[in-house]
């Protein structure tokens, strides 16, 4: 069954509520979004240039990737345009940090943060960050910057921190709860964290088995870190998912045994975003 608590998205109402300071998370109006205190000026929808998916070193696996992300749709569900400071965390391969680089421009910057957070083996950190510069350098992207993690930027850096299918990849719920003041931290208030995941209708934790997370509860944790929550829709939705496979790799690859029943770049994600708290 399609969860019913994730709402069709509308642009022009994510996009008003993510770039007006006003708005609240407790005041949900008839379509059970969150609500302003105060009419706004409606903005104008935020409209990206699909020419940012023919960058000529994307390959067909990428443009594959696009039918099942929407890029366009989902990043202007999070209001990024030209001219931002975006962070890119935990970036992988860089699918998100080539198209973000296209839409920021010259006056933007993209920060690839490869890691949630300081620690680990630091040979291996050394080379997780020469692939991503060989990989970056691909495509001479001049505007993005890549760090290990947040802890190399300052307060207030950012203008939006967008993470893809990595939450649940933060650990157990106390190391969850744990990095995120690092990436309130780095957000300047009224800043946006888009968080996309893997749906699961498991509820009370993490299914680390097929890598995916329930998205109330990923919003429970991520509000009490001292996020407002703003939005959330079901342009990722896939009904036809189960819930109960991992979808991030076909038979033969990574130990995987067999062909998951829905390609992993059509599994159902959540997409939400929140707020840092204007101060």
């Amino acid at each position: 069954m399609h969860p019913s608590h994730l709402r069709p998205p509308s642009l022009l109402f994510a996009v008003a509520l993510l770039t007006t300071a006003c708005a609240t998370a407790d005041q949900p109006d008839q379509a059970g979004a969150p609500a302003t205190e105060t009419a706004a000026t409606e903005p104008a929808a935020v409209t990206i240039d699909p020419a940012i998916l023919d960058h000529p070193g994307r390959s067909e696996d990428d443009h594959y990737r696009d039918q099942g992300f929407k890029p366009l749709e989902v990043y202007a569900f999070f209001g990024l345009r030209p001219g931002m400071v975006v962070g890119d965390l935990m970036p992988g391969g860089g699918y998100n940090t080539v198209l973000l680089s296209q839409i920021v421009g010259e006056q933007g910057k993209v920060v690839a943060i490869l890691r949630p957070g300081p620690g680990g083996d630091p040979e291996r950190v050394a080379r997780s960050r020469e692939r991503f510069e060989q990989r970056m350098a691909e495509f001479a992207l001049a505007n993005v910057q890549i760090v290990d993690d947040p802890s190399a930027l300052p307060d207030d850096a950012l203008d939006l921190l967008l993470t893809v299918r990595n939450y649940h990849d933060l650990g157990e719920q106390d190391q969850r709860l744990a990095a995120l003041p690092a990436f309130l931290r780095i957000l300047k208030p009224g800043g946006t964290f888009a968080v996309v995941d893997a749906y699961t209708d498991k509820t009370d934790e993490r299914d680390e088995s097929v890598h995916r997370i329930n998205d109330e509860l990923a919003k429970r944790e991520i509000t009490s870190a001292g996020f407002e929550f703003v939005a959330a829709s079901d342009l990722l939705a896939n009904p036809d998912d189960t819930y109960d496979f991992d979808g991030r790799e076909r038979a033969g690859v990574r130990g995987a045994t067999q062909d998951a029943p829905i390609h992993r770049y059509f599994i159902h994600r959540w997409v939400h975003a929140y707020r840092k708290p204007a101060q």
